[in-house]
């Protein structure tokens, strides 16, 4: 068995490689007349190449997914902008040149959220609230 610099095999390494976590410190959208408000305080936990774990700055908002599904919310895909240089115009469409998908969530969201695979490649969620 050939072990790595961290001193894992290739199988548990990928098995490690594969956890992801999420501490969503606080999340809220607020809507209200013709304003809105995000606080977003999310940070994620990573394995870095050497085997030590680290915490680094992320968003719920901006994350995977699996993250607005495990946290009871829901992902919004929006088009922004047009492919040529005409302006849109009412009853005309155009194709978009971004498509931007976020997380939402109705409410407030505090936890800690995890996805794993198991080690046949079967993924997991692990959701923590508090």
């Amino acid at each position: 068995m050939v072990l790595g610099s961290d001193g894992l095999n290739a199988e548990t390494r990928a098995i490690r490689d594969g956890i992801e976590i999420y501490h969503i410190q606080q999340y809220r959208h607020k809507r209200g007349g013709d304003s809105e408000y995000i606080i977003d305080r999310t940070t994620v936990g990573k394995y870095l190449q050497n085997g030590h774990f680290q915490w680094a700055a992320a968003s719920y908002q901006h994350g995977p997914a699996w993250l607005a599904e495990a946290a009871g919310g829901y992902t919004v895909a929006r088009s922004i902008g047009c492919d040529d240089d005409r302006r849109p115009v009412y009853g005309r469409t155009c194709v978009p040149t971004v498509i931007s998908t976020t997380n939402d969530h109705n409410g407030f969201i505090r936890g800690v959220f995890m996805r794993y695979r198991d080690t046949d490649g079967t993924y997991h969620i692990e959701a923590i609230r508090y």
